[in-house]
């Protein structure tokens, strides 16, 4: 209840003062050595790029069926002779969908553009040498050679 509303306010001056006290970020690095903390910020970077462009190609999965279906669904309201107000709405949420679909692509070439970025630093830096034998590389190189190749084509 109550009783554990305060608890996260800082004991101390120092705690809330960034200048007297040690940053957290210099605790957090002196906890753990340099190769282990890079290696591993490097792979969370790896696993939070190549799941944007994971994401990104989802959302442009679904925008394409619905598109498909609302270009079927009008097609159809046409055939069967439908009210021409009501084929006029159906062909605007038609045209919503479809002008969503540039920003995601846009989105994507952004994504993929960050990620390459990455996967080039790790492979070109000898510092990364253990980073480029884990699994999480080789996904992330091989997502991005799979949308480079997809982009070329």
């Amino acid at each position: 209840g109550s009783d554990q509303a305060g608890q996260d306010l800082p004991l101390c001056r120092a705690e809330c003062e960034p200048s007297r006290a040690e940053p957290a970020a210099m605790v957090l690095k002196s906890r753990r050595t340099k190769a282990e903390s890079g290696t591993t910020q490097e792979i969370r970077d790896l696993k939070v790029k190549a799941g944007v462009i994971k994401r990104i190609l989802s959302d442009l999965a679904v925008c394409d069926t619905e598109i498909s279906k609302q270009a079927a669904k009008v097609e159809a309201m046409k055939a069967e002779g439908a009210d021409s107000y009501d084929i006029k709405k159906q062909e605007e949420v038609l045209t919503e969908f479809s002008s969503s679909r540039p920003a995601d692509e846009d989105r994507l070439a952004k994504a993929v553009e960050d990620l390459e970025k990455t996967v080039e630093e790790v492979r070109e830096s000898p510092d990364f040498d253990d980073l480029k034998e884990t699994e999480e590389f080789k996904a992330a190189a091989a997502l991005l050679d799979e949308q480079l190749a997809a982009a070329a084509q």
